[in-house]
């Protein structure tokens, strides 16, 4: 049996703080994106996107993959998905319960933005953060022929 957080009920979180406004909101994705699809072959399901419309991360790679191949959620959405792996993508504090609601048992990353600091929800649910350090090795034969600079996530 996986063992749980006794809080969130997640095998595994990671999030992406919004702490550097050099920082291209792609590239925050991007890292976050690296991690799930990581935890996501550990749980055998594609990731879940959740954002706060439909139209947040229109136009980014990693996030339009997601959607893709696991769909795409918002609180406000009709369709209804079967919990898994997820990427919260800039959330309201609506979104964030909504994307835990469907991580639950499995393992979310959250890509935070300044409107709503996650602060409060890291210090209870403890996930990994992003270090500057490369990703050489996570996912060997995706996005082949392209340098790798994604970050790694680890318990501080």
């Amino acid at each position: 049996m996986v063992e749980l957080h006794p809080s969130t009920y997640l095998q595994a979180a990671a999030w992406v703080p919004d702490d550097d406004p050099e920082r291209p909101w792609e590239d925050a994705a991007d890292r976050a994106a690296d991690w799930i699809w990581g935890r996501s072959e550990v749980e055998g399901i594609a990731p879940l996107l959740v954002t706060n419309t439909f139209q947040n991360g229109v136009g980014i790679g990693c996030l339009d993959e997601i959607a893709r191949r696991g769909g795409q959620a918002t609180p406000q959405g009709k369709q209804r998905f079967d919990r898994g792996p997820v990427l919260a993508y800039v959330p309201d504090e609506r979104t964030l319960k909504f994307a835990l609601d469907l991580a639950r048992g499995y393992s979310l990353a959250v890509v935070e933005t300044v409107s709503f600091p996650l602060a409060e929800w890291a210090a209870g649910a403890e996930p990994s953060t992003c270090s500057t350090e490369y990703e050489l090795e996570q996912h060997p034969g995706r996005r082949q022929g392209r340098p790798r600079s994604r970050g790694v996530f680890r318990r501080q």
